[in-house]
């Protein structure tokens, strides 16, 4: 029934409603998340919940981490959720209709002393070209005061260098900045002299390019390319950082195939049809996966997304990269799209919930062994195409089933091959039509 009413009201968001693609994907996803809660820790439906319910829900959600935007941002979602439920008769009462959210404390930053910014504008050598970036970055930030967020997503038709000002999109506004002499200076520099060295692709419009520590692709994609993405990186490898709300990612994410995220307790593959969280425990599985590898160190864990970064081993400027991309990725969750690398809205996540991981993946190489090419009754070939009599080639060994990619998503594609071309193979050896 919760996920029937999951999927009318996203209906009713799109056909009544008109909302955007990015706020119905928001809206499911907290309702969806909610629903999970009420199973696991309530042992009752959403139509069944309570205004109790939703706010211990929503301290569930403090007390693991989550932002006050995103607590406000999930009562905004379940409030027109029940609203669709009573418009449709199925609750009597919105549950959620009295329920506030607590207002976000405002955080004022500290202001470094005049000295304190010349030493900090100071800390680029200009000597080589990271060093030229980095300075007109930092510039970039003095002058003008933008997020880290915004300046790495600046492309070169934002600047307007001869006429000193920048052009910053951010939340659907546009303001236009003025710089100071020795940011235009420095950014002049940067895009008539460095720039071209590290642009490889001269249709790039991107205005800085990070060298370490940023995100670099799509995540949802099949791990042939994933690994070969990987491989082009510094130093041949990537980093999966993931947070403290992995299980309910799982969740989310459960699909089939060898994309599947957790192995069943009895030890089963991961690519079983098991399709739902029932059929183990978060306990199991960090038993099963996640505390062996952190005694064994392949696995890092940390409290702080500035600790993870040290334990990942990166310098400064790489932190401070990682850092920027952490926090343009979780902008782009909350906005519920991917406009950097078009990953399904289905498939994001923020990470802002401690604990925080970081697994170290790397692959210069996958391939598959060919095997032996059969014709279509299974019997292996010779050079001259000619099939040997008498033999027959199925399962692993029979080559060719995946010339280009191996299509994971598919449960069971290999067993159903192996079975089906052992069949073949055997109604033509016995003379069976």
């Amino acid at each position: 029934m919760a996920r029937d009413d999951i999927a009318d009201f996203g209906t009713y968001l799109a056909e009544e409603r008109h909302a955007s693609q990015n706020t119905i994907c928001s809206y499911l996803r907290d309702v969806t998340q909610f629903s999970a809660y009420l199973r696991e820790h309530q042992s009752c439906t959403l139509r069944q919940a309570g205004g109790e319910m939703i706010q211990d829900y929503m301290s569930w959600m403090r007390g693991r981490g989550k932002s006050a935007a995103s607590v406000t941002r999930f009562l905004a979602s379940v409030k027109s959720f029940y609203n669709f439920l009573l418009s449709a008769g199925a609750v009597k009462a919105n549950p959620a209709k009295s329920i506030s959210a607590d207002r976000a404390e405002r955080k004022y930053p500290e202001i470094l002393t005049s000295k304190e910014v010349e030493l900090f504008l100071e800390q680029p050598r200009c000597v080589d070209a990271k060093g030229y970036r980095d300075h007109a970055m930092l510039e970039l930030l003095y002058a003008t005061g933008i997020r880290v967020s915004e300046l790495i997503s600046l492309d070169l038709k934002d600047l307007n260098l001869s006429a000193g000002f920048i052009r910053c999109a951010s939340r659907g506004k546009e303001r236009i900045i003025p710089l100071y002499h020795t940011a235009v200076k420095a950014l002049q520099d940067y895009v008539r002299d460095i720039r071209p060295q590290l642009i490889a692709d001269g249709g790039e419009q991107a205005l800085f390019v990070n060298m370490n520590g940023e995100r670099f692709m799509n995540e949802d994609q099949c791990y042939p390319m994933s690994y070969a993405a990987g491989a082009n990186q510094p130093k041949h490898y990537s980093w999966i950082v993931w947070d403290g709300n992995y299980w309910d990612d799982i969740a989310q994410f459960d699909t089939c195939g060898c994309s599947r995220l957790y192995p069943a307790p009895s030890g089963t593959a991961f690519n079983a049809d098991v399709y739902d969280c029932e059929a183990m425990s978060k306990e199991h599985l960090d038993e099963f996966w996640l505390n062996p590898r952190l005694e064994a160190g392949t696995l890092k864990k940390a409290d702080t997304l500035e600790a993870l970064a040290d334990m990942m081993e990166f310098d400064a400027d790489q932190k401070a990269t990682f850092l920027a991309t952490v926090e343009r990725y979780n902008g782009l969750v909350a906005a519920g799209e991917d406009t950097d690398f078009g990953k399904p809205a289905y498939r994001l996540s923020d990470v802002e919930t401690a604990p925080f991981y970081a697994a170290r993946i790397g692959g210069e190489l996958l391939g598959t062994t060919h095997g032996v090419i059969t014709d279509v009754n299974s019997r292996p070939l010779k050079n001259d195409g000619t099939p040997i009599e008498g033999l027959y080639v199925c399962g692993n060994d029979q080559g060719g089933f995946y010339p280009h990619n191996y299509p994971s998503n598919f449960t069971g594609i290999n067993a159903g091959r192996t079975a089906t071309f052992a069949r073949i193979a055997a109604k033509h050896a016995l003379g069976v039509e």
